[in-house]
């Protein structure tokens, strides 16, 4: 016949064993809460460092953008990243990329940035919803970078392809510009770019002969209104001298995150003091 009083006392025994495991796992979670809280104070010190010497900022990193204020990028799929769907709402790019540059150097500011580009977009697309993607937002701060696909639909011969030639570029450009010009806010343009020395290859060689046109359209509304300016197809160029095209996207239209985090650095340098 078993022994009950042994029994009992296994029980008893196994009983304090899954406590101490709770109380073990429960201080395992606590350290690794601590150790998570570290690396993302690490990770922010470490950008804000990294800001501090990319900028020459010495004492305090700071940007134009007032407390509040409201930033919209618009453009095409290179702003666009997803962020309709799976990567709401800012997207995997430089919007994104921006966002948390500002957040890590002035969380007090509490500036909101919102991602209104749209994958396959050109001027006339952007001319159709203004109205609801800039004008209705207020904004204080507004960058545009729109054209390479004006350059591809009309090398490309579509349809409509007649809406999208330099001469419609410039009329639907400088018409976004006009009306945003009532708002008194804040206007970075962005060049539009084409990530590629192939000058041997007949395709790419076309476009990059086209994409020239546009940018002095671009270069010449932007001291018309007396916009801030980024060349960045000028910026992907010096890139390129020293590292080969794909170091900054697996083809010549769409960035990597490398590419989009070129794009972020020369917004964020644009609106630093």
């Amino acid at each position: 016949m078993p022994d009950i009083r042994e029994s009992v006392r296994w029980q008893n025994v196994n009983k304090l064993t899954r406590e101490q495991v709770d109380k073990l796992n429960n201080i395992l979670f606590f350290i690794c809460f601590l150790v998570s809280l570290s690396t993302c104070i690490l990770i922010t010190y470490t950008m804000h460092s990294v800001l501090c010497t990319v900028f020459n900022m010495e004492d305090e990193v700071d940007v134009e953008i007032g407390k509040g204020e409201t930033f919209v990028c618009i453009g095409d799929s290179i702003t666009d990243c997803n962020r309709r769907d799976s990567c709401a709402p800012l997207g995997f790019g430089y919007v994104k990329m921006f966002n948390d540059m500002l957040l890590a150097i002035s969380p007090q500011k509490q500036i909101k940035v919102i991602n209104k580009g749209i994958s396959g977009d050109t001027t006339r697309d952007l001319k159709g919803r203004w109205g609801d993607d800039v004008i209705y937002h207020k904004p204080q701060w507004l960058s545009v970078l729109i054209g390479i696909n004006n350059v591809h639909r009309v090398r490309e011969r579509i349809p409509i392809w007649k809406e999208l030639v330099p001469e419609n570029y410039e009329r639907d450009y400088r018409m976004i510009l006009e009306r945003t010009s009532k708002l008194k806010c804040n206007i970075i343009l962005m060049e539009p770019f084409y990530i590629s020395t192939d000058n041997g290859d007949q395709w790419r060689k076309e476009i990059l002969k086209d994409l020239q046109v546009y940018r002095r359209i671009v270069w010449k509304l932007s001291k018309e209104f007396k916009t801030k300016l980024i060349k960045l197809h000028d910026i992907f160029g010096n890139g390129m001298k020293f590292n080969d095209p794909e170091t900054f996207a697996p083809e010549p239209v769409h960035p990597n995150l490398t590419g989009h985090q070129l794009i972020a650095m020369s917004l964020l340098e644009a609106v630093s003091k």
